[in-house]
């Protein structure tokens, strides 16, 4: 994997950390799977963490919500579809969801709000 592909806008040193473990599990050119991936290893960052999985007909599903994204989204939203949240939620999370899964590789980047900014990382 070369650096291009995490050459994206508003990388943090905690995404860097997610993306390393990332990089350390991908195997032979093989994406890494779930069972490689230790929780152990980027303890510090799972109440920011989210699992979304795609499930039948292309819709997309919170696996897993960390604690600091529930408090984000108000409600528990493990079980729920992307499609649950609100507009603006939605658009946020859906952000990159496509490009990931046809890249294959890490894809980020900053969403610029209002009153804040929301710095994104997606895996595959």
């Amino acid at each position: 994997m070369n650096d291009e592909s995490t050459s994206f806008p508003g990388l943090t040193d905690a995404q860097s950390e997610l993306i390393d473990h990332w990089q350390d599990k991908y195997q032979n050119g093989a994406l890494p799977r779930r069972e490689s991936l230790d929780p152990g290893a980027i303890r510090a960052h799972l109440s920011r963490i989210s699992i979304v999985e795609i499930c039948d007909q292309g819709r997309a599903r919170f696996r897993l919500v960390g604690s600091g994204l529930r408090r984000l989204f108000g409600k528990e939203m493990r079980g729920r579809r992307l499609s649950d949240l609100d507009q603006d939620s939605f658009e946020m999370w859906s952000l990159g969801l496509s490009g990931v899964l046809d890249r294959q590789r890490p894809v980020g980047g900053v969403i610029e709000r209002e009153l804040d900014s929301h710095l994104w990382l997606r895996l595959p």
